[in-house]
């Protein structure tokens, strides 16, 4: 695998040129940093085109993430801004590339660490980070990722980071063998070290040309190991790196079977897991949501009364976001859920969303209304809590299609 992304070949298990593998490319409505026009996985604009054709609703309409602050949705939470330079600083001398690489590799452990600091320091000013970030840079630097020297360690992925905001230099830094170097800090770095390792696993995957590959190189086990148990800010910036990486429709399954669903729904639920935080919970599992191993899953863990619980009104402007999430995944999970209606208006959800009609954003008084319909047109069939009812209209559907009865929809 690293030979082949070494080498600029083509990748065996990379996505195709569709969307069928990606059902939710909302990259580009948020990853400003990219050029207007089509993704390279999408024909026109599939989010739109596919609740005309398949009378499903889009994923465009259940999120707008350009409402989001815009580091929130394009930055790690570990970014260091660029600071003002000397005027000695801001002009490097020639081939400083190359002597930087030479210094990382010297055999003084001091001046190894007095090299990174240097790197780190240039990673800061945007016009040098696209020169540095050279091959023989980072087959110099990466291996710093693993010192047991923690100020090297922490340096060395912080400059990972500015390195990998510029857009041309993420796939640059994917191919030259980065993500297992971040797969083994994310696992057993220092907490700060960590911190940015998310960072840097987060800004890597709003690449459309990574998300296959890094799936591939398992980052992801690492990425939810960190979201059980990892410093705040690692998990603000795993979460968004597991949101980018499951846009992916294989990258959606390794996120389930890894067990990130549990782990996701107990912060969305938890008090004391912050709003801003909550917010990126929920936007990994509306895409967990969609598909049918994600579904089961929240099924089986009740989840429907607690997202119904997130649909209050917050005044905080995250937790403004948190019952437009929360109603995106709800409205996931009532397709071909016979029990969902009998759930939601039992765990209160109507008035609550007529609260959010009235009072909640555009996109969250929508998906509030879509969900009031839902209800409305189950509530004028016959009664769901009817058992009777239930099974006969299950046994008339069975009947109708000539197929098995389903007893997973009970």
């Amino acid at each position: 695998m690293q030979r082949r992304l070494r080498n600029n070949l083509p990748m065996q298990d990379g996505p195709t040129d569709s969307l069928r593998d990606v059902e939710t490319d909302l990259g580009k409505s948020y990853d400003r940093s990219r050029p207007a026009g089509r993704s390279r996985y999408s024909r026109g604009n599939p989010m739109i085109n596919s609740e005309l054709d398949s009378g499903e609703p889009s994923r465009d309409a259940l999120y707008d993430l350009r409402e989001f602050p815009f580091h929130f949705a394009t930055k790690p939470s570990s970014y260091v801004p660029s600071e003002p330079q000397h005027s000695n600083s801001s002009s490097s001398p020639p081939h400083t590339s190359g002597s930087l690489a030479k210094k990382l590799t010297s055999m003084s452990e001091e001046e190894q660490e007095r090299a990174v600091a240097e790197l780190l320091q240039l990673s800061r000013v945007p016009e040098k980070r696209l020169s540095l970030c050279s091959k023989d840079i980072l087959e110099a630097l990466l291996p710093h990722l693993e010192s047991t020297n923690m100020n090297v360690q922490v340096n060395s992925i912080k400059a990972l980071v500015n390195f990998s905001i510029e857009k041309s230099n993420k796939v640059v830094i994917l191919r030259a063998g980065a993500v297992p170097f971040i797969v083994k800090v994310l696992e057993n770095g220092c907490p700060e070290a960590q911190e940015h390792a998310a960072g840097a696993a987060f800004s890597l995957a709003l690449s459309d040309e990574n998300k296959s590959p890094m799936g591939v190189l398992n980052i992801i086990p690492a990425l939810i190991n960190l979201l059980d148990s990892g410093p705040i800010r690692a998990r603000e910036d795993a979460t968004m790196a597991l949101y980018n990486l499951s846009l992916l429709h294989t990258n959606k399954s390794k996120l389930v079977k890894g067990g990130a669903i549990p782990i996701l729904f107990n912060l969305a639920q938890s008090k004391e897991t912050r709003p801003d935080l909550v917010s990126r919970v929920l936007m990994v599992l509306a895409n967990a949501a969609s598909i049918p191993e994600g579904k089961a899953v929240l099924t089986q863990l009740n989840a429907i009364p607690a997202l119904v619980r997130l649909l209050a009104i917050k005044s905080d402007r995250h937790a403004d976001m948190i019952p437009e999430q929360a109603a995106a995944v709800l409205i996931l999970l009532s397709k071909d859920y016979l029990r969902f209606v009998s759930i939601v208006v039992k765990a209160g959800a109507e008035e609550l969303l007529t609260a959010m009609v009235e009072n909640g954003t555009t996109r969250g008084r929508e998906k509030a209304s879509r969900l009031l319909a839902i209800i409305k047109e189950s509530l004028s069939e016959p009664d769901e809590s009817d058992e009777n009812s239930v099974l006969s209209r299950q046994y008339m559907r069975m009947k109708a299609e000539g197929g098995m009865m389903n007893s997973s929809a009970f």
